[in-house]
Order: structure tokens, then sequence, then C-alpha cells
């Protein structure tokens, strides 16, 4: 049995009377048949982004999958997987707004999601007020309602909130790329197929299959610009 640990996350993760999809299911289904492992997936809703690593690092589960950056508290915990997404960190703003490029973020006020590696990338921008809130709809809920200025997300989130909020406006890149990987438990016995499976993914057409098969053309291109180098 493979113990997983997921929240739900439009095109990534997601269940729908008994049945899973999603990009990351996908990547997991097919270790999981790669070694005759059966999937057992644990939905957490309550602060997922820190109860699942808590979950990783306790035992409780042999992966976590919520679009997880590794950031360098994180690893103090868990370790994680080979990136199966680099993204890239999208800045959105209302349509009122006037930030329009990085350079324009001086002094203005960035929301950005709690104990994520964003909330740094927020410190680092030169006289910004960082404005900190939990899910991605608290940060949209910041900006529409005039408390930020702009919100910064990886590119991977960006779509389902789009949907959403559609008042929404992608603005721009910003300098910084990251990846988003599976938390797992420390000298988990797996992680070197597991890394090997993903990388052999990436290699192959199986990867564009579960990201074409899990997204819309137009998210799977915006997917495709966040992942570019």
């Amino acid at each position: 049995m493979l113990r997983i640990c997921a929240t739900e996350n439009t095109g990534f993760f997601e269940q729908n009377n008994g049945q899973l999809s999603g990009f990351e299911y996908d990547v997991l289904q097919s270790f999981a048949d790669s070694q005759s492992l059966v999937l057992d997936v644990k939905w957490v809703t309550s602060d997922p982004m820190v109860t699942i690593i808590e979950m990783v690092a306790e035992g409780r589960c042999d992966i976590g999958a919520a679009n997880f950056t590794p950031t360098a508290k994180r690893k103090q915990l868990v370790d994680f997987t080979v990136s199966y997404f680099p993204v890239r960190i999208l800045a959105l703003g209302s349509p009122q707004g006037s930030v329009m490029s990085y350079e324009e973020l001086t002094d203005k006020r960035i929301a950005a999601p709690r104990y994520t590696s964003l909330e740094e990338i927020a410190d680092s921008v030169p006289g910004a007020q960082k404005v900190v809130v939990g899910a991605p709809e608290e940060l949209a809920e910041a900006v529409l309602s005039g408390k930020a200025d702009v919100l910064i997300l990886d590119s991977t989130l960006v779509p389902p909130l789009i949907e959403s909020y559609p008042d929404l406006q992608p603005l721009f890149f910003l300098p910084t790329q990251g990846d988003i990987a599976f938390a797992i438990p420390k000298k988990w016995a797996l992680r070197q197929a597991l890394n090997q499976h993903i990388e052999g993914l990436r290699r192959g057409g199986q990867y564009t299959k579960f990201l074409r098969r899990n997204f819309e053309p137009e998210i799977v291109e915006l997917l495709e610009i966040g992942s570019a180098d």
C-alpha cells in the first residue's frame, strides 16, 4: 500500500463521487502500478500545507501531495522527490491596479500565502509591505478588496484561481523560478524508485499526456510558460 496525504487542487488532485483524478494523481498512480502497490489517499482540508508535512514527518503518510516547494524549513522535517513541475512565480492584480512590472513592486503591498517560500520572495522586494494570508482564495480577496496591491502565486495554482475570480489579471512573472515536489519521509525506502519514475515520465510522452488530460489547452499553455527556463 502507498499512503498518500493530499489536498484537493483543481487539475492536480481531485475526487468526484469516489473517482480520483488529476496530474499528481496520475503520476502517483502510475508509480504505484509500477511497484504493484495500491494507493490509499487521505484527504487533508485543515491547513494542508502545514498538516501534510507534519503527517509525512510523523510517518503517517508515505507521500505528501500539495504542490510543495522544498523550502529550507520543510527540509528540516521531511525529504522531497525530484521536481515533478518547475514553476514560475506570477503576480496578479485587479483591473484597476497600476503595478505592471517587477520593478514597480517597490513600496507596494504584496499578498503572499503563509508558511510558503512566497513569503520569503515578498520579503525580498525592496520597500514592499507583505500581507500574509492563508488559502489562494484569501489572496484574491485581499487584492480585490484593496487590502493588497498584488498577489504572488506559483503558476500551477493560478488557473483555478482565475476561474473562480475572473476579475484577477495576470500581470508579470517574477525573476524567481522554483520547483514543486512530493514530500516524503526521511530515508524513505522508495525515494530513488519514485525519483527515477518521475524522471522517466518527463523524458517520455506520458508526462505530456498527463498534463493534457487534466488541463484545458489555455491552462496547459500557461503551465508550460511557467515551466520554461
